[in-house]
């Protein structure tokens, strides 16, 4: 319906009040003439009565309405910094066509956002006008604002987005992001636990008990192996090769690889399932001798 396209609102919407003006214009015609009775002159009067009122009230109905859909398109025009960075072809990009997630489109355009904000106050009126170095100077601005190298990465990434997207609407001739890199190098070494730290993390568990003793038993393998949790959770009895003093363990994309146990260590472990019942395990308690 063109009211609808105009008003911005669902087709549904729009015919839902028009369904239940003429309801109750129809109903109110049939009441009126049943009153009346059946003088046609007299009726027919009435009806143009009516229909005045009804008439003058449609005409304010209709003022109102377009006062309200002016003041709504008004609200709703993106600001200029959007309309000349494209911001909204950019959003419908990336729901529609790209299909990205909801939390990803708001993170891009915020992203995005971010940049024309930056380029608009350093002179630059439109994307194009944006080349590599401008982008290097941004990027180290982020970082002079203390952003994690990670928040950078994914910012970096949204600009990578949004000029593959200007250059394929054909919004840019060229894409200045190809030559920017991500920061690699602002990576921090991983915060690790120390020796006493560890020593105290394998002994928390409670040995006179068979669980305890399990949990024992992926604490060492952990420490000794570097696994990730999601092998260790994994990993069945078959895959410790104690003979050999190394385990099979299965990472991602399924990929096998054997890591070293450490022969000394692990020779005398010795693990048994019994099915005493549905889901029990028993584990001996010499498996973990050191």
């Amino acid at each position: 319906m063109p009211f609808a396209g105009i008003a911005r609102v669902s087709p549904w919407r729009a015919l839902i009040p028009l369904a239940l003006a003429s309801a109750v214009y129809y109903g109110a015609l049939t009441y009126l003439v049943s009153r009346l009775g059946t003088d046609l002159e007299v009726v027919i009067n009435a009806i143009r009565r009516v229909n005045t009122v009804l008439a003058v009230a449609a005409g304010l109905l209709v003022l109102v309405i377009v006062i309200w859909i002016v003041l709504r398109r008004r609200r709703s025009r993106p600001p200029p910094v959007a309309r000349a960075f494209h911001l909204e072809r950019f959003r419908d990009y990336l729901a529609l066509e790209a299909g990205n997630s909801r939390h990803t489109v708001e993170s891009y355009l915020r992203d995005i956002t971010r940049l024309a904000e930056y380029a608009t106050s350093r002179g630059a009126k439109a994307p194009e006008q944006l080349a590599a170095p401008q982008l290097r100077e941004f990027i180290y601005f982020l970082k002079d604002l203390g952003l994690a190298p990670t928040t950078i990465r994914r910012q970096i990434s949204a600009i990578r987005t949004y000029f593959k997207f200007l250059v394929g609407e054909g919004l840019a001739t060229r894409d200045p992001s190809e030559r920017i890199e991500s920061p690699k190098r602002w990576r921090t070494l991983p915060a690790v636990l120390t020796v006493a730290e560890i020593d105290k993390l394998l002994a928390a568990p409670n040995t006179d008990e068979p669980l305890a003793i399990r949990d024992r038993a992926l604490l060492e393998f952990a420490y000794a192996t570097g696994a990730r949790v999601s092998e260790l959770v994994a990993l069945k009895l078959q895959d410790i090769l104690f003979e050999d003093g190394v385990a099979r363990v299965f990472g991602k994309g399924a990929k096998e690889r054997l890591v070293p146990v450490g022969r000394e260590r692990w020779a005398r472990c010795r693990c048994t399932r019994e099915r005493s019942g549905p889901r029990s395990i028993a584990v001996k308690p010499e498996a973990f001798c050191s």
